[in-house]
Protein backbone atom coordinates (compact mmCIF):
# COMPACT_ATOMS: atom_id res chain seq x y z
CA UNK A 1 0.00 0.00 0.00
CA UNK A 2 1.99 3.26 -1.31
CA UNK A 3 -1.05 5.63 -0.48
CA UNK A 4 -0.69 8.24 2.08
CA UNK A 5 -3.47 7.48 4.66
CA UNK A 6 -4.40 10.88 5.41
CA UNK A 7 -3.97 14.27 3.59
CA UNK A 8 -5.23 16.38 6.57
CA UNK A 9 -7.53 15.32 9.42
CA UNK A 10 -9.60 18.53 11.33
CA UNK A 11 -11.18 18.55 13.95
CA UNK A 12 -14.45 17.90 12.94
CA UNK A 13 -13.24 14.80 11.26
CA UNK A 14 -10.97 13.76 14.49
CA UNK A 15 -14.66 14.34 16.40
CA UNK A 16 -16.96 12.31 13.68
CA UNK A 17 -14.29 9.39 13.75
CA UNK A 18 -14.32 8.96 17.48
CA UNK A 19 -18.32 9.57 17.59
CA UNK A 20 -18.51 5.94 16.10
CA UNK A 21 -16.90 4.03 18.64
CA UNK A 22 -18.17 2.52 21.00
CA UNK A 23 -15.36 2.49 24.23
CA UNK A 24 -15.70 -0.24 26.36
CA UNK A 25 -13.75 0.00 29.23
CA UNK A 26 -10.11 -2.08 29.33
CA UNK A 27 -11.74 -3.98 26.28
CA UNK A 28 -12.10 -3.70 22.55
CA UNK A 29 -13.49 -0.52 21.39
CA UNK A 30 -15.70 -1.28 18.43
CA UNK A 31 -16.56 0.66 15.42
CA UNK A 32 -20.15 1.03 14.89
CA UNK A 33 -19.98 2.83 11.65
CA UNK A 34 -19.88 1.30 7.96
CA UNK A 35 -17.98 -2.13 7.27
CA UNK A 36 -16.87 -4.43 4.53
CA UNK A 37 -15.55 -7.78 4.78
CA UNK A 38 -15.70 -7.97 8.60
CA UNK A 39 -13.31 -4.52 9.15
CA UNK A 40 -14.36 -0.86 9.53
CA UNK A 41 -14.29 1.66 7.04
CA UNK A 42 -14.66 5.63 7.00
CA UNK A 43 -14.03 8.10 4.36
CA UNK A 44 -11.94 11.37 4.75
CA UNK A 45 -11.88 13.88 1.79
CA UNK A 46 -13.70 10.94 -0.63
CA UNK A 47 -11.40 8.43 -0.10
CA UNK A 48 -11.92 5.12 1.87
CA UNK A 49 -9.34 4.25 4.47
CA UNK A 50 -10.08 1.45 7.12
CA UNK A 51 -11.20 2.34 10.86
CA UNK A 52 -8.34 1.02 12.39
CA UNK A 53 -5.43 2.69 10.11
CA UNK A 54 -7.17 5.54 11.36
CA UNK A 55 -7.17 4.97 14.77
CA UNK A 56 -3.42 4.08 14.71
CA UNK A 57 -2.64 7.09 12.24
CA UNK A 58 -4.74 9.37 15.61
CA UNK A 59 -3.41 7.95 17.97
CA UNK A 60 0.65 7.37 17.30
CA UNK A 61 0.55 9.72 14.61
CA UNK A 62 2.76 8.08 12.60
CA UNK A 63 1.01 7.05 8.70
CA UNK A 64 1.52 3.25 8.59
CA UNK A 65 2.16 4.12 4.64
CA UNK A 66 3.49 0.13 3.50
CA UNK A 67 2.33 -1.29 6.36
CA UNK A 68 0.15 -3.39 8.16
CA UNK A 69 -1.79 -2.28 11.19
CA UNK A 70 -2.39 -5.65 12.86
CA UNK A 71 -5.24 -6.83 15.49
CA UNK A 72 -3.69 -8.26 18.73
CA UNK A 73 -7.17 -9.07 19.97
CA UNK A 74 -8.16 -10.62 16.42
CA UNK A 75 -11.12 -8.25 16.32
CA UNK A 76 -11.61 -6.86 12.57
CA UNK A 77 -14.39 -4.09 13.84
CA UNK A 78 -11.72 -2.71 16.87
CA UNK A 79 -10.12 0.71 16.82
CA UNK A 80 -8.23 0.21 20.16
CA UNK A 81 -4.79 1.75 19.98
CA UNK A 82 -3.45 -0.50 22.57
CA UNK A 83 -4.73 -3.21 20.18
CA UNK A 84 -2.90 -2.51 17.15
CA UNK A 85 0.38 -2.78 16.06
CA UNK A 86 2.54 -2.16 12.60
CA UNK A 87 3.96 -5.08 11.00
CA UNK A 88 4.57 -6.50 7.40
CA UNK A 89 1.93 -9.07 5.74
CA UNK A 90 4.70 -11.77 6.51
CA UNK A 91 4.35 -10.81 10.30
CA UNK A 92 0.21 -10.89 9.83
CA UNK A 93 0.05 -14.27 8.57
CA UNK A 94 2.52 -16.00 10.72
CA UNK A 95 0.42 -14.22 13.40
CA UNK A 96 -2.59 -16.24 11.83
CA UNK A 97 -1.26 -19.03 11.28
CA UNK A 98 -0.02 -19.26 15.47
CA UNK A 99 -3.65 -18.41 16.29
CA UNK A 100 -4.95 -21.14 13.88
CA UNK A 101 -7.46 -18.20 12.30
CA UNK A 102 -7.95 -17.09 8.99
CA UNK A 103 -9.92 -18.75 6.20
CA UNK A 104 -9.24 -22.22 5.44
CA UNK A 105 -7.15 -21.71 2.45
CA UNK A 106 -3.92 -20.78 4.48
CA UNK A 107 -4.58 -23.80 6.93
CA UNK A 108 -2.52 -26.92 5.94
CA UNK A 109 -3.57 -30.90 5.09
CA UNK A 110 -6.71 -31.89 5.75
CA UNK A 111 -7.65 -28.68 7.32
CA UNK A 112 -7.38 -27.20 4.51
CA UNK A 113 -10.77 -25.89 2.38
CA UNK A 114 -10.04 -27.74 -0.86
CA UNK A 115 -8.86 -30.73 0.54
CA UNK A 116 -10.35 -34.21 -0.37
CA UNK A 117 -7.74 -36.38 1.69
CA UNK A 118 -7.41 -36.98 5.67
CA UNK A 119 -4.41 -37.57 7.57
CA UNK A 120 -5.75 -41.19 7.64
CA UNK A 121 -5.89 -40.92 3.78
CA UNK A 122 -2.43 -39.94 3.16
CA UNK A 123 -0.97 -42.51 5.44
CA UNK A 124 -2.57 -44.71 3.83
CA UNK A 125 -1.36 -43.60 0.08
CA UNK A 126 1.80 -44.05 1.33
CA UNK A 127 1.75 -47.65 2.46
CA UNK A 128 -0.20 -49.02 -0.61
CA UNK A 129 2.75 -47.17 -2.81
CA UNK A 130 4.38 -50.38 -2.77
CA UNK A 131 1.92 -52.53 -3.76
CA UNK A 132 -0.23 -50.56 -6.38
CA UNK A 133 0.31 -48.13 -9.00
CA UNK A 134 -0.04 -44.51 -8.60
CA UNK A 135 -3.23 -44.54 -10.92
CA UNK A 136 -4.76 -47.17 -8.80
CA UNK A 137 -4.29 -45.48 -5.94
CA UNK A 138 -5.48 -41.95 -7.36
CA UNK A 139 -8.66 -43.53 -8.59
CA UNK A 140 -9.36 -45.37 -5.23
CA UNK A 141 -9.29 -41.62 -3.78
CA UNK A 142 -10.78 -40.11 -6.55
CA UNK A 143 -7.75 -37.68 -7.38
CA UNK A 144 -5.22 -36.94 -9.76
CA UNK A 145 -2.44 -39.13 -9.94
CA UNK A 146 -0.20 -36.36 -10.08
CA UNK A 147 -1.59 -35.35 -6.41
CA UNK A 148 -0.53 -39.13 -5.39
CA UNK A 149 2.92 -38.78 -6.97
CA UNK A 150 3.19 -35.71 -4.69
CA UNK A 151 2.00 -37.42 -2.03
CA UNK A 152 3.97 -40.50 -1.94
CA UNK A 153 7.17 -38.56 -2.51
CA UNK A 154 6.41 -36.22 0.32
CA UNK A 155 6.22 -33.02 -1.46
CA UNK A 156 2.70 -32.61 0.00
CA UNK A 157 1.16 -33.79 3.34
CA UNK A 158 5.18 -33.67 4.62
CA UNK A 159 3.63 -33.07 7.94
CA UNK A 160 1.77 -36.35 7.98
Amino acid sequence: MSFTLIPVLDNAHVDRFWDKVNKAEGSCWEWTGSKRRKYGRVSVYRKSFSAHRVAYFLNEGIDPKGEIVMHKCDNPICVNPKHLSLGSNKDNTDDMMSKNRGTKQFRPGENHRMSKLTNENILDIREKSGKFTQKEIAKIYSVDQALISRIINNKLWKTV
